[in-house]
């Protein structure tokens, strides 16, 4: 129904409606749809279309989008149980569900008074036993290990390969980033923009998008060379390695790390496996085993796919590749980099898109000294590679 006066901070069953952080069983009684500017009640700057969601337990709020017939940028942020950890799954209709008992979360909203309702899909549905759960999760963590190479399109024309993605920061998100991939039909590589929204790591994509510091300075590679007429954000969140995009990007350490130098690890809390319990058992196992294999894969798929460019970032590759200035399979560059030719391809060695960051000097040059190196770079692509 329309909101016409609709409830307010007086009322009761706002002031005090129920806060659950895990699922609870709710009767929904009334729903009313707060259009046309009038969410301005819940915060004097919003302006976008909302449920006001009146249940059992109190009265609560939750973005109308576009998938629901209203003008909301903001998912609804429910979660599907039937993962583990539970995932983003698809909005509703509030609307439908007036006289139905749903399981739903629900919480304090950090810009509005008013609290929060997520509706949880999947709650009663049968688990397996926790024994054959881990071995399910072990299974498919080293299936991930093995098997994933990070996000786009191998028929790229522009391939980015990097020494390890960033992630990694708490156990639940390592979780999710599994189950996605399980739930993607476990393949090489993922749709960037969709498989980052849906491991709930959306600060990269949705409306409030910021630059991410890696993928800033590969767009301005393609882009550049490209000369495209497009703002390098708004690439990042709408156009960046997706599956039918002409970007590639490859990580060789298929174990994300908030850094290079990060000690931080949680992989030995999602998975029992004897080279996840430690840091140093990972570094041992890459370095022995899995380096190896993943190379091989990711040099198979050059010779397969022979993009025009492949540019390996990072001082690892130095290493990787034996390069010196005495290799003659390699040359040096005017950007100070290397080059060679496998094939038809074009490769290239460059320093990390966050070399500079880690300096003395003042972040405004850092940031000069960053696009200045990778203006030299792609200059370096146009006038002296064929």
């Amino acid at each position: 129904m329309e909101l016409q006066s609709g409830n307010d901070l007086t009322n009761h069953k706002v002031k005090n409606a129920k806060i659950s952080k895990t699922p609870i069983k709710v009767a929904v009684e009334k729903v009313y749809l707060v259009k046309e500017g009038k969410s301005r009640k819940y915060n004097n700057i919003w302006k976008n279309d909302m449920y006001e969601i009146e249940t059992d337990v109190g009265v609560f709020i939750a973005s109308m989008p576009r998938s629901v017939g209203g003008n909301n940028p903001f998912s609804q942020e429910n979660l599907d149980w039937a993962y583990s950890p539970p995932i983003k799954c698809e909005e509703i209709n509030w609307e439908m569900q007036v006289g139905k008992s749903l399981y739903v979360i629900t919480s304090f909203n950090p810009t509005s008074a008013w609290k929060r309702i997520f509706y949880v899909k999947n709650f009663e549905e049968t688990r397996l036993d926790k024994k054959n759960k881990q071995a399910n999760s072990d299974s498919l963590v080293d299936d991930y290990v093995k098997n994933f190479y990070g996000y786009g399109s191998f028929d790229a024309n522009f391939w980015f390969v990097g020494p390890e993605e960033a992630g990694g920061y708490d156990a639940d998100e390592i979780k999710r980033r599994f189950s996605q991939w399980e739930r993607g039909g476990k393949h090489h590589l993922e749709d960037c923009k969709e498989f980052y929204e849906n491991v709930n790591q959306g600060k990269w994509h949705g409306p409030l998008g910021k630059h991410q510091r890696t993928w800033e300075m590969l767009i301005k590679i393609y882009v550049s060379y490209r000369k495209l007429n497009v703002d390098h954000l708004e690439f990042q969140k709408h156009s960046f390695c997706r599956l039918t995009s002409d970007q590639c990007c490859i990580d060789l350490s298929p174990i994300p790390k908030p850094n290079l130098n990060s000690k931080r690890w949680y992989y030995n809390d999602v998975a029992n496996l004897e080279y996840l319990a430690s840091l140093n058992s990972y570094n041992n196992y890459f370095e022995k085993t899995l380096k190896a294999d993943r190379l091989k894969f990711i040099k198979n798929k050059i010779t397969e796919k022979s993009p025009q460019f492949v540019i390996f970032y990072g001082a690892t590759w130095l290493k990787n590749f034996n390069i010196s200035n005495t290799n003659k399979n390699w040359k040096r560059t005017s950007y100070g980099g290397f080059f060679s030719k496998w094939g038809n391809t074009n490769i290239l060695i460059t320093k990390h898109p966050v070399k500079f960051m880690y300096g003395t000097e003042s972040q405004s040059e850092k940031e000069r000294l960053t696009n200045e190196y990778f203006d030299s770079v792609v200059n370096y692509m146009s006038s002296e590679v064929n």
